[in-house]
């Protein structure tokens, strides 16, 4: 996360350098940076958090169902089971678990649905009151769920792979283009004089800073959209 808010404050600065000393203009240049940091902390770092947020939620799911369908099939009981899974999740789940330790292990897992808001979640819940009801072999009764989750999982890890290749891609590519405006700047020293006077050509450059905001705003909802068949993100 600390990552995350150091890279939006150095895009705020780089895109404020290159206005600025590409224009000779203070306004130009800090009016990038604060739409910059502005753009960034208002609509991209809320934007990004909900993905982590969800990502995170997905991931301890599926490793929730997981251990708690071994433990369930091995203890044949629904409080072992939630006992057992109890040592390997995460401070925040165990805190919502604890937020909800009155509650019967069946009522437990009901009540979970809000915690894990996804389709797959409901059906496995189904499942296991099924097998309280009717008995049977748990993990038998839950393959599909299993392999359903595992899929989405590959599928999570597949797609984070894939965007942080075209995180890095963006990243180059705008980089290897602002660089040219700062070079151009140092080669044709003696022409910005009467170019950094001149209305439009401040205004290419203002409108230089909001392509590189527009493609960040695109790229931004492409990486944070994963289409996972049945799974209901809350939204």
């Amino acid at each position: 996360m600390k990552t995350i808010n150091v890279l939006g404050f150095v895009i705020g600065l780089i895109l404020a350098f290159v206005s600025f000393y590409a224009s000779s203009n203070v306004i130009l240049g800090g009016g990038a940076l604060i739409v910059s940091l502005l753009f960034y902390h208002l609509y991209v770092l809320p934007k990004l958090n909900k993905h982590n947020t969800l990502i995170q939620k997905l991931h301890e799911c599926y490793f929730f169902i997981n251990n708690f369908l071994i433990s369930l099939s091995i203890k044949e009981s629904l409080l072992a089971a939630f006992e057992a899974v109890s040592s390997a999740i995460s401070d925040d789940f165990k805190e919502y678990l604890d937020s909800i330790n009155e509650l019967s292990p069946q009522e437990k897992l009901l009540y979970l649905k809000k915690y894990f808001p996804f389709h797959l979640y409901g059906i496995f819940v189904d499942i296991v009151i099924l097998w309280i009801e009717q008995g049977g072999n748990i993990l038998e009764m839950s393959n599909h769920v299993t392999n359903e989750m595992r899929e989405v999982e590959e599928y999570i890890s597949y797609s984070e792979t894939i965007a942080k290749r075209k995180t890095f891609e963006l990243i180059v590519l705008w980089i290897f283009s602002l660089s040219v405006v700062v070079v151009l700047r140092l080669s044709l020293n003696d022409f910005y004089g009467p170019l950094t006077q001149q209305f439009i050509f401040i205004a290419s450059i203002a409108l230089l800073v909001i392509v590189v905001l527009a493609s960040i705003f695109f790229f931004v909802n492409r990486y944070i959209k994963i289409d996972v068949r049945g799974i209901d993100y809350g939204h």
